[in-house]
């Protein structure tokens, strides 16, 4: 017997970083949330193919022996069982190439489902809901849109958002720098009060790749370090010195007759 099968779909979905994470209450098990999140360059690859005989066959290489290769494929089919009762059954060849490690806040989890998700709701010409997104996941519906986005409630309200503090991101483009010396433009200095608030400022200023690649997890330090980049003004990691350090910089910009705005940022 001859069985055929077409490719459906190639595709990497990329991964998430929580920016901004509230949690505001919980409801039937569920975390009602506030968050900000942007995707990440790391990203799993996901090819499906459309079987005759509605068997499914998914194969996972995973990203290192720690990996529970049973235990993910187990996930998958939960997913594909509730598209299933909804729409019918299909049969599947599914293969996964896993770079984002599970467990880790970076969409690992959510990441393959998206990926056999795009194919399958592409297959029946239907464009989900976020709603119906949310059945999957919570993770779902932001992953399956990406982007900076501010995520709510359970996951399926999504709004789009502009990073803030554009000139720092601007100034990592060299043309925009030499731009902005020849027009004797500064840039804002921002002076974080506590150290974790920095990590999102170290990803938008060049240094991401030491939040995503584990390689690079030891390269920067878990502060503001001058040595590091020009948009850390101080090295800081305790409390209560922000108000004071952007109090100076302040001054020094006056009686330099310098024009950019110090930013305190306090939290926590």
């Amino acid at each position: 017997m001859f069985l055929w099968y077409y490719i459906l779909m190639m595709v990497k979905v990329y991964g998430k970083l929580n920016l901004v994470l509230n949690i505001l209450g919980k409801e039937n098990d569920m975390h009602m949330l506030d968050m900000l999140n942007t995707s990440i360059s790391l990203y799993d690859e996901i090819e499906v193919s459309i079987r005759e005989d509605n068997k499914v066959f998914i194969d996972v290489v995973p990203y290192d022996d720690t990996f529970n290769k049973d235990k993910y494929i187990n996930v998958v089919n939960i997913a594909l069982n509730k598209f299933f009762q909804k729409y019918g059954e299909i049969g599947l060849d599914i293969s996964i190439k896993k770079n984002i490690p599970l467990g880790a806040g970076l969409g690992g989890g959510s990441a393959p489902i998206v990926g056999i998700l795009k194919a399958l709701y592409a297959h029946i010409k239907k464009d989900p809901s976020l709603d119906e997104l949310l059945t999957y996941g919570s993770d779902i519906p932001y992953m399956w849109e990406g982007g900076n986005k501010r995520v709510s409630n359970f996951g399926e309200v999504i709004s789009d958002v502009n990073i803030i503090f554009q000139s720092i991101v601007d100034s990592m483009n060299s043309a925009a720098a030499v731009w902005a010396e020849a027009c004797g433009i500064e840039y804002d200095k921002i002076v974080f009060d506590v150290s974790h608030q920095c990590y999102p400022h170290k990803i938008i200023t060049g240094r991401k790749e030491g939040f995503t690649n584990p390689d690079n997890y030891m390269k920067y330090t878990g502060y503001t370090a001058p040595e590091e980049s020009e948009h850390d003004i101080f090295k800081v990691g305790h409390t209560s010195t922000s108000v004071s350090l952007a109090t100076g910089l302040a001054k020094a910009r006056d009686l330099k007759g310098e024009k950019y705005n110090v930013i305190a940022l306090i939290g926590d």
